[in-house]
Order: C-alpha cells, then sequence, then structure tokens
C-alpha cells in the first residue's frame, strides 16, 4: 500500500497540507482565531459599558420625571392636557399665591394627595364631605393658597376662600353641594 493508496476498507488515504507557517511560528488559522477572539472581547467589554450607562441614564430621567415640575418641562404630553375646560362633575380650583417652590405644595383630598401646584394651580374633582386641605411642609417660608373657582354646584369652599401654611397642614374645609344634581357654575 502506498502513500496514497486504499487502506482496504473503502476509503483512500490523503495527505494534509501543511499549514503556512507566519513569522513568529504561528499558524495563520491561530492568529486570525486570536485576532478574532481580542475583537469580541473589546465588543463585548464596550456593549456591556454602553448597557450599563444607558441604565444610568434611563433611572436617573425616570427619578426625574417623578417630580411635578420637572415633568411638566420634560413631559409634552402633560402641556397639552392642561386644565379640563368643562367638567361634569363637581370641582375645586386652587391657585398658589405666594410661596415657593410651587412643585413642594399639594392639595391633599381626605388626607390623600391629589395634585401637586407644579403649575401653580390645580383643579381637583370632588365629592360632598370630601376634607379639602393644603400641604405646605415642603415649603420654605409661607404659603398663601387661594379658591378661585368651583364648579360642579360646589357651595363650599368658596371662591375667594384662603389659607395660609406655614410649614405644615391646612384646612379648606369639607366639601358642600348645593344642590344634589351639581347645577354647576
Amino acid at each position: 500500500m502506498g502513500p496514497l493508496g486504499d487502506t482496504g476498507w473503502g476509503r483512500t488515504e490523503t495527505r494534509k497540507r501543511p499549514r503556512r507557517r507566519t513569522g513568529l511560528g504561528r499558524t495563520a488559522e491561530t492568529t486570525s482565531r486570536a485576532r478574532l477572539l481580542a475583537l469580541s472581547r473589546k465588543v463585548e467589554s464596550l456593549l456591556i459599558e454602553v448597557a450599563v450607562a444607558l441604565g444610568v441614564v434611563l433611572l436617573c430621567v425616570q427619578f426625574l420625571l417623578s417630580l411635578p415640575t420637572v415633568r411638566y418641562v420634560m413631559s409634552y404630553v402633560d402641556r397639552l392636557e392642561g386644565i379640563a375646560l368643562e367638567e361634569p362633575w363637581p370641582s375645586v380650583t386652587v391657585v398658589l399665591l405666594e410661596g415657593e417652590p410651587a412643585g413642594s405644595a399639594y392639595l391633599l383630598v381626605n388626607g390623600r394627595r391629589a395634585a401637586a401646584f407644579a403649575l401653580g394651580q390645580v383643579r381637583v374633582r370632588v365629592a360632598p364631605g370630601d376634607l379639602l386641605e393644603v400641604d405646605g411642609s415642603d415649603l420654605e417660608g409661607e404659603g398663601v393658597f387661594e379658591v378661585v373657582e368651583t364648579r360642579g354646584g360646589v357651595a363650599a369652599p368658596a371662591p375667594g376662600d384662603r389659607v395660609t401654611t406655614r410649614g405644615g397642614v391646612s384646612s379648606l374645609g369639607r366639601v358642600v353641594l348645593s344642590s344634589p344634581g351639581g347645577g354647576g357654575d
């Protein structure tokens, strides 16, 4: 049997080609694999850094959007929505006349935050017997708030009612409707 002859099992022998050697003694195949591995490690580390950076940016933006004043500036939707013109339910509109920053004051309905004075004015839906309060705990100094409008037959609190907060919660009173059907202003 010769160097390229039949092995007797239905197969023939073939010669393997010798690998080309580079100047450093490595084969061309080995150096291209090494380059590919090095490149893939660099790309992988770059992708990880980009993913971490984007995650940090996402967390920061989400935190900023939780602040009412910043959300109004950053979110186009909040600017478009504004304040509803006509509402079929009773509502009370309160404005911040004096005090800074406006985003740190809240209108409470039955002890829960219903709106932030980020724009200086808030309108909330109310029901008979709801307790309206202004939370100025985070205000620096005092804050003066006034009821400027009521709708849907709200008799109390009345437009012109004012309350001053000095680092605490002040009550505007309980909501009273003038008629059960909510006549409307």
